[in-house]
């Protein structure tokens, strides 16, 4: 239990999952929503950290992606280690310097995400196609094609990856109040002694 009060374990958890979300994105390929589209037509797979673009076997690259996938890669890797060295340093005096530059940016990553697969399947799909495609689960929609009416089937949704980060967000988000709740008890310990003494 003393250790708890020289420490910040929702930030070590925290970064901790930021790693493994990484890890998890980069080196294996998880994302963080995926869509599939009928039987093997095409898939979609796409996270901060990386994408997948395929339309029947042939990979569709977009070199925009690449680069904003380093830029979210380069922020968790940096958010991770600040974070992590916040944590097991509270108490010193770089250490909320340190708290404020790593909290936030996993948070802004994910609801920037979130805000670019909104625009991705509900505006823009709704301007080409007059047709709007789903976020969570399953949809048939039709679309003619030179007089040809096709019934495609998609199915979506987000992966435990994006839960993942979602609660890694969170923990880093929530480290600051943890910092103030144990440095305000820590003050008041220490005017609590010298009061008695």
């Amino acid at each position: 239990m003393q250790i708890l009060k020289k420490i910040n374990p929702i930030g070590i958890a925290g970064s901790m999952l930021l790693l493994i979300t990484l890890y998890l994105s980069v080196f294996y390929g998880c994302y963080w929503w995926e869509m599939t589209v009928g039987e093997g037509a095409g898939f979609l797979g796409v996270s901060a950290l990386n994408y997948e673009v395929n339309i029947l076997g042939t990979p569709v690259r977009a070199e925009i992606l690449y680069f904003i996938n380093m830029i979210a890669q380069l922020l968790f890797v940096e958010s991770a280690i600040t974070m992590f060295i916040y944590s097991l340093l509270p108490s010193r005096g770089f250490s909320e310097n340190l708290m404020k530059f790593a909290y936030l940016k996993p948070m802004i990553t994910l609801l920037f995400f979130i805000i670019s697969l909104l625009m991705l399947l509900i505006p823009l799909p709704a301007t080409l196609l007059n047709k709007t495609l789903p976020i969570i689960g399953e949809e048939i929609i039709s679309v003619n094609i030179m007089n040809i009416s096709l019934n495609i089937p998609l199915r979506a949704g987000f992966t435990i990856t994006f839960w993942l980060t979602v609660i890694a967000s969170l923990l880093c988000a929530l480290a600051p109040v943890y910092h103030k709740e144990m440095i305000s008890k820590l003050l008041n310990k220490k005017r609590n002694r010298t009061k008695s003494s």
